[in-house]
């Protein structure tokens, strides 16, 4: 079981296709879906972090895991 479940969602902007991330856009975001809807069907409520900066995000997920 975790305490929070943080998602960072597919930014196409800045999707690439390589060695590790082998999915089109299309398919990292159906698989982003699912696995939101996973999470919720099992009684997690997914954190999703903005689409922005690293240092942003940074900030973001410090402020969640405060709380």
């Amino acid at each position: 079981q975790y305490d929070q479940i943080f998602m960072l969602p597919p930014w196409e902007e800045i999707h690439e296709v390589d060695n590790e991330r082998y999915e089109d856009f299309s398919i990292a975001k159906a698989l982003h879906d699912f696995l939101v809807k996973t999470y919720t069907y099992y009684g997690y409520t997914p954190i999703i972090v903005p689409l922005c900066s690293v240092a942003q995000r940074i900030d973001f997920i410090e402020t969640q895991l405060k709380r």
